[in-house]
């Protein structure tokens, strides 16, 4: 198995951080908004980026007030990810940053719309969740939850 130095691995996370730090440079006139970041590395050198965090991007519901990222029009983005700067598999010829779970969450609380695309391979069955996955629809009018199950459309990997 190859290895990295740790003090690579962390260096290369830090990199990414400022390469998605400047993404929001370049949108950041269509972002009215954008709420805190949370940013850590662990010590095995695995990153997490998430506007706002972890724990709201779990609990957004029709109600949640616009957080996170929210544009001009109202709508939101909400973002999870966790990543490491490796080797992904053993087929990789180059070490690269690569994700051991994201989730990306954008709403339109004006037109009781969401569509989240998610990659989390911890959860579920291949079946019923397929890993790469969209999920897309709309809520009724006072629904105080997100659709439980909304439909999970396979999707390829975008990342």
């Amino acid at each position: 198995m190859r290895r990295l130095r740790k003090s690579k691995k962390i260096h290369e996370a830090k990199k990414y951080w400022h390469e998605l730090s400047h993404i929001l440079t370049v949108y950041a006139e269509i972002i009215v908004h954008t709420d805190d970041i949370t940013m850590d590395i662990r010590d095995d050198g695995v990153g997490v980026f998430c506007i706002p965090s972890r724990e709201i991007f779990e609990r957004i519901t029709p109600n949640s007030k616009p957080i996170g990222l929210v544009f001009r029009d109202g709508s939101f983005l909400v973002v999870k990810e966790i990543f490491e700067y490796g080797y992904p598999n053993e087929r990789a010829a180059e070490p690269d940053i690569y994700f051991h779970e994201y989730g990306y969450h954008y709403q339109r609380p004006q037109d009781g719309t969401f569509f989240r695309y998610d990659y989390h391979p911890e959860v579920g069955s291949s079946e019923t969740h397929p890993l790469y996955h969209l999920h897309a629809t709309g809520w009724k009018e006072g629904a105080n939850d997100l659709p439980q199950v909304p439909p999970r459309y396979r999707s390829p990997c975008l990342l």
